[in-house]
């Protein structure tokens, strides 16, 4: 699992009813992913959740934050998750 970054207050960020948008901002908080019918196995992951989905951390680079969509549910349960955007953190 992945540790959020400190804010400059020095306290852990997190985020919580965050309106659906080009979303790749520096806090996160636990959420789970691939919770719907069909999908793999549910499992925790570092990310923000919205009415319309999950975005989560897959990879940090230095700096660099890799956001990814997490792509549960539709007609077959689930579908490949995809890349959704990077921020310089």
């Amino acid at each position: 699992m992945l540790k959020p970054p400190r804010s400059r207050s020095g306290t852990a960020g997190t985020t919580e009813g965050a309106t659906a948008q080009a979303d790749t901002r520096c806090t996160w908080s636990t959420i789970t992913i691939n919770s719907g019918k069909g999908a793999e196995a549910p499992s925790a992951a570092s990310g923000h959740k919205h009415d319309t989905g999950n975005h989560y951390v897959r990879y940090i680079a230095g700096d660099l934050v890799d956001w990814w969509a997490d792509n549960n549910g539709g007609s077959d349960g689930d579908t490949w998750d995809s890349y959704y955007g990077t921020r310089k953190c």
